[in-house]
C-alpha cells in the first residue's frame, strides 16, 4: 500500500469474503474494513456503524481467522504474526471509536520501522546430525560415534519407531508455530498445510524423516523457528527413548 510497507487492506462482504484493497481503504460507515500491519505486527478491523449484526459477525469470524491462521497472499502467509488486534466497534463511544479512526489513518501513511537486523536472504544454515542439503535427515550411521551398536545391529522394527518418532516431533514443532494444521496422507508421504497453505511434504524412510526440498514451511522465519524446535525436541526425545529415537 505505501511504498515500501508491509501494509495490506481487505473488504470483508456479508458473508465473511474477502477481497484485497489495491490502493489506500476508505473507511466508509456501510463497510467492513481489515488491516493487516505487518511491520508493526498488528491487524486492524474497522466496522462501519451503517452495518448489519450479520455483517459484523461475518467480519468478525473472518478477521479473527486471518489473526489465528493467516492470509496467503503471494506465496506467503500474512496476519497471523501480528500481536496486537485493535477493533473500531460501532458500540464504542464516540470520543474512543474517533480517536482509533484518526490513528488507523495515521498507520496508513506511516513510514516503514528502520530495521534492526538485516533481515536473511535464505533460510540460516543450522549445523546438526538433523539436517542436510535443506532436508530433515538423520542417517543412524552418523550415529555410530555417538553410539556403540551399528545400522545392522538396529531391528527394521526399532527404525520404524525412531522413523515415526521423528515425525511425530516434526509435527510438535510445527504446532509450536502454527495454532491449525490440516494432514494428510498420499501414498507413502504426509502433506501438512495451514490456512490453505502448503507446509511441507514428509516422507518416513526407516529411521530417517525426509521433507520434500520444496517445503517451505511458511517462510524463513518459520522454517528456521521449526528447525530449531524439532533440534532441541529431538534431544529431549533421544534422554527419554535412547539414542536410536
Amino acid at each position: 500500500m505505501g511504498q515500501g510497507r508491509n501494509l495490506f487492506a481487505f473488504t470483508i462482504s456479508s458473508d465473511g469474503g474477502l477481497k484485497i484493497i489495491d490502493g489506500p481503504p476508505i473507511l466508509a460507515e456501510d463497510s467492513i474494513i481489515l488491516v493487516v500491519d505487518e511491520d508493526y505486527a498488528c491487524n486492524w478491523l474497522f466496522i462501519g456503524s451503517n452495518t448489519t449484526l450479520i455483517h459484523r459477525r461475518a467480519g468478525m469470524r473472518a478477521a479473527n481467522f486471518v489473526r489465528r491462521l493467516g492470509y496467503p497472499l503471494n506465496n506467503s502467509v500474512i496476519g497471523n504474526k501480528c500481536k496486537e488486534f485493535i477493533i473500531i466497534d460501532v458500540e464504542e463511544g464516540a470520543e474512543i471509536r474517533q480517536s482509533k479512526i484518526q490513528q488507523l489513518k495515521s498507520i496508513l501513511t506511516r513510514p516503514p520501522p528502520k530495521p534492526v537486523f538485516k533481515t536473511p536472504v535464505e533460510t540460516p544454515r543450522i549445523k546438526s546430525p538433523d539436517f542436510r542439503s535443506e532436508t530433515i535427515i538423520r542417517p543412524i550411521e552418523e550415529l555410530k560415534g555417538r553410539i556403540n551398536s551399528s545400522t545392522q545391529s538396529c531391528s527394521s522394527e526399532k527404525l520404524y519407531e525412531a522413523g515415526y518418532r521423528r515425525l511425530g516431533v516434526l509435527l510438535a514443532s510445527i504446532l509450536l508455530t502454527y495454532n491449525d494444521i490440516r494432514i494428510t496422507r498420499e501414498a507413502e508421504r504426509y502433506m501438512i498445510d495451514a490456512a490453505n497453505t502448503r507446509l511441507c511434504s514428509v516422507k518416513v524412510k526407516g529411521d530417517r524423516l525426509i521433507v520434500a526440498e520444496s517445503s517451505t514451511f511458511g517462510g524463513v522465519e518459520e522454517k528456521y523457528n521449526i528447525q530449531k524446535r524439532f533440534i532441541r525436541l529431538m534431544e529431549k526425545a533421544r534422554k527419554l527413548f535412547g539414542a536410536h529415537s
